[in-house]
């Protein structure tokens, strides 16, 4: 056989992809990866290595344990912890729920008519407005009593029976409203059903909580089946509310009526709920093993169907929309619910199968999932939690939907070190969103830095072992042309790996890439007057090779705090000298 030089282009493609055999993949998928760590599979191509995190404020809340929920309202962030409700602007946590910041109603009413053994109470010369829900004081009142339900303002119902003298003056105090306790998650909904922007928080415990930027309050007129939701959307003007196995909807409009007279009612499924997720004008109802449709235009016409009663959601806070479809984890992994070409019929394929012994160590090593949709980049997150990991063991995956020819495609990669309990995302006019946090008290921005707050984000990538041509031919190997679109200055080392790294092959060294001795400076990062600008960045770095075997693959790792950058095309050349 002739010695001469030949070349050998892989383009990183595919994403991670860890259920094929070593062999077959470095042939059939070259371009992919079987370790892709803290890098992204990038749309616009390549293998990015991912941003970071930051303390989106440098406070953290008050109360300890868990923050239980996030939202984004009125341009500031509101988070759960403990019993109470937070809200920062990035200077500051506020507490909502706290009685000093947002007092409590009261009311005043003289008794008219003595009451005798009663729950039955006539009041006269009120002062304030008396709600359902305020506690009653005042001579004769024995125990904690509360205004069940009334009538009017002046006929009421306690609810205890009470012996009372005529003219007595009570008071009535609206008890400030606080989050169930515990470390269950709280649910947050942003809706405007009359001109004025809402948030509402459910917390699996007690009934739902509304906030309009001003008061703060729990929605104790709403009849007692809306205790313990754990899930809201809106879905056609109407609020649904999950709890346990039934959906429970308000009137139209109105966030406060649950009335069947007025458009409010009740809808029973088969099993605890698991997610509520409104796509394509119609609401989908998961629970761990089956999934429902509410379609219809009103309460009159609504029905529900089922989508399938063999596969459902058994993670919450895993169900979200990308690029026109829902991912959300079923029981084998994570699945797509894809209308199809039929009316009322979709799809429900496993797209996780390259990734399945990563997703299922996922599972396994997790007591609670989040995710969060990052639209820009066509990107699905999945993060899982457990109390026991340090903030850099912790686990997630990624997801990045782009399209190819005969449609759209999935691919993969892990992230270590982002620990969310819980997260958020979500555009506010031109700009999106990314937050989660955890039990250290700190809410945190993704895709705002170069660092995990402040540490070095290590990012891993490894290629599939290239037969090249022929896996019975011996490889040796001269050069290497590595294409590389950076956003500022980088340092990666590059591994050489032979033979599938067996123990008695001699592997070469390392081979780092740098551009860090390049005169380019980046506007509002370099020093006026000794920055030099107009220069470009390196983007093809050659390196020479040593060594030689019948198969041989490369490791790209990083340890930096160095911008992001994209790992695009390598470029080996190499010559052939002999079969095994």
């Amino acid at each position: 056989m002739p010695d001469r030089w030949q070349t050998y282009p892989v383009e990183f493609k595919g994403g991670l992809v860890t259920n094929m055999s070593p062999l077959q993949q470095g042939i059939n998928a070259p371009g992919t990866a079987t370790v892709l760590r803290n890098y992204e599979p990038s749309v616009e191509g390549g293998y990015r290595r991912i941003k970071g995190f930051e303390k989106y404020d440098t406070n953290a809340l008050s109360n300890t344990g868990l923050i239980r929920g996030l939202t984004y309202f009125n341009d500031q962030v509101y988070a759960v912890r403990g019993d109470d409700v937070f809200r920062s602007s990035g200077s500051g946590w506020t507490q909502v729920s706290d009685s000093t910041s947002f007092p409590a109603s009261t009311a005043t009413a003289d008794v008219n008519g003595a009451v005798s053994a009663s729950t039955t109470l006539v009041v006269d010369n009120n002062s304030g407005t008396i709600k359902a829900g305020m506690v009653i004081t005042g001579t004769g009142i024995v125990g904690t009593v509360t205004v069940a339900s009334l009538t009017d303002q002046n006929n009421l119902v306690m609810s205890s029976s009470q012996t009372i003298s005529d003219n007595t003056t009570l008071t009535f105090t609206e008890k400030s409203p606080t989050i169930g306790g515990g470390s269950a998650k709280v649910r947050s909904l942003l809706f405007n059903f009359n001109g004025t922007d809402k948030v509402m928080f459910v917390d699996g415990v007690g009934k739902p909580f509304t906030f309009d930027g001003t008061t703060f309050k729990q929605l104790t007129s709403a009849p007692s089946d809306t205790a313990g939701a754990n899930h809201a959307v809106e879905f056609k003007n109407h609020i649904f509310l999950a709890v346990d196995d039934v959906l429970v909807f308000s009137a139209p409009f109105d966030e406060e009526d649950f009335t069947a007279a007025l458009g409010g009612g009740t809808i029973q499924v088969d099993a605890e709920i698991t997610g509520l997720e409104v796509f394509r004008e119609q609401l989908f109802v998961f629970t761990e093993n089956s999934i429902y449709v509410v379609a219809g235009s009103t309460v009159a016409d609504w029905q529900v169907q089922p989508v399938t009663r063999d596969i459902g959601c058994v993670a919450r806070d895993t169900i979200r929309e990308i690029g026109g479809d829902v991912m959300f984890l079923s029981a084998d992994g994570l699945r797509l619910l894809s209308a199809t070409e039929r009316n009322n019929d979709f799809g429900l394929g496993v797209v996780s199968k390259p990734i399945q012994s990563e997703l299922t160590e996922l599972i396994t090593v997790s007591t609670s999932f989040t995710s969060i949709i990052i639209r820009p980049k066509s990107q699905y997150r999945l993060f899982g939690y457990n109390t026991d990991y340090s903030d850099d063991a912790a686990r997630g995956v990624i997801a990045t939907q782009y399209s190819q020819q005969g449609g759209l495609d999935i691919a993969w990669a892990e992230t270590r070190g982002i620990n969310a309990f819980v997260s958020y995302s979500a555009y506010v006019g031109a700009v999106e969103y990314v937050f989660f946090a955890n039990d250290d008290g700190y809410v945190y921005r993704l895709e705002q830095s170069n660092t995990f707050d402040g540490g070095n984000i290590p990012a891993t990538f490894t290629t599939p072992y290239f037969p090249i041509n022929d896996p019975e031919v011996r490889k040796t190997m001269y050069k290497a042309a590595l294409y590389i679109d950076p956003d500022g200055s980088f340092d990666m080392d590059m591994t050489t790996l032979f033979d599938f790294n067996e123990l008695n092959v001699i592997q070469p060294g390392t081979t780092e890439f740098n551009n860090v001795t390049q005169t380019v400076s980046f506007y509002g990062r370099s020093e006026y007057g000794t920055g030099q600008y107009g220069g470009r960045l390196k983007f093809k770095f050659d390196a020479n090779l040593t060594g030689s075997g019948f198969v041989v693959g490369f490791q790209f790792t990083s340890d930096s705090q160095d911008p992001p950058y994209s790992l695009d095309t390598l470029v080996l050349q190499y010559g052939t000298y002999g079969r095994r």
